[in-house]
């Protein structure tokens, strides 16, 4: 084996920027967990065995902006992460995490945030386009007595039961129009 990049990651609770000096990775969130009160109040379980991500004010700032202040709507979203060499800290370049594309966006976005007190720094975000797996139709064949019941006692709807599934799976256009029927059926 010649490749060093296990050896390169930081012993730490969390993902660092010389985590990512190889190069950036394209992660999946997993979950969020916030608290406030906290130096790094954002935890983001990224899994595939890496630490969570805790991003530092000026990344929560963009994450809120793309994807809003409820994080649990980031759940299912993927961002490329990478190290930015010029990320400054105690007044010396340290580096630091940085985000480069999101899902959920159709195109680049040119987004200025404070990254101090003195400085305004325009972040680029680009689309992040991943391939989703196509559902089954078989899969939704399966599932349409329990999802129709789950309708028709209110526990769901069509409209959040697909916008949950889009996050993960391709839907046809008939797939959609099926799981729609199913809150008509009795």
């Amino acid at each position: 084996m010649d490749d060093i990049t296990a050896t390169l990651v930081a012993k730490s609770d969390q993902l660092n920027s010389a985590d990512l000096v190889g190069g950036g990775v394209t992660v999946t969130i997993k979950s969020v967990n916030v608290s406030k009160g906290s130096d790094q109040p954002v935890s983001i379980e990224i899994g595939d065995g890496m630490q969570p991500y805790k991003p530092c004010k000026t990344m929560r700032r963009l994450l809120a902006v793309i994807w809003g202040t409820s994080s649990i709507n980031w759940v299912g979203n993927s961002m490329t992460l990478y190290c930015d060499m010029e990320v400054m800290w105690a007044g010396q370049k340290a580096g630091g995490i940085r985000i480069s594309h999101v899902t959920g966006i159709a195109a680049a976005r040119e987004i200025p945030l404070r990254s101090s007190k003195h400085k305004v720094t325009t972040y680029t975000i680009r689309p992040l386009i991943i391939a989703l797996p196509a559902y089954a139709d078989a899969e939704i064949e399966s599932r349409k007595a329990e999802w129709a019941e789950s309708f028709k006692i209110g526990e769901s709807t069509p409209e959040k039961l697909i916008n949950s599934m889009i996050k993960k799976f391709k839907l046809t256009d008939n797939q959609k129009l099926t799981i729609n029927n199913l809150a008509i059926t009795k």
